[in-house]
């Protein structure tokens, strides 16, 4: 994983982080508020990366099976010219 992949964990950690520190509005609790919202961005951000990770790996894997299949043609057709 990449320095720029790592983006795709922290942005949206940070984000929610932010919004949800915003959004606290109770007196009562406020490290059980804190905590909650950091265990969420905490959350969102792995799941998100995580997401982001998976796909990049599926999109890999089609190009290197479109890949293939392409050099088999190409292999097959200088065999059968005539």
């Amino acid at each position: 994983m990449s320095e720029v992949d790592i983006r795709y964990f922290v942005l949206p950690m940070i984000i929610v982080f932010i919004l949800g520190i915003a959004a606290i509005n109770a007196v009562s609790f406020p490290i059980v508020n804190f905590l909650t919202v950091t265990a969420i961005a905490f959350l969102s951000g792995l799941v998100i990366g995580a997401t982001y990770q998976l796909v990049k790996i599926v999109q890999r894997f089609f190009m290197t099976v479109k890949h293939k299949k392409t050099s088999k043609k190409e292999v097959g057709a200088q065999y059968h010219k005539a």
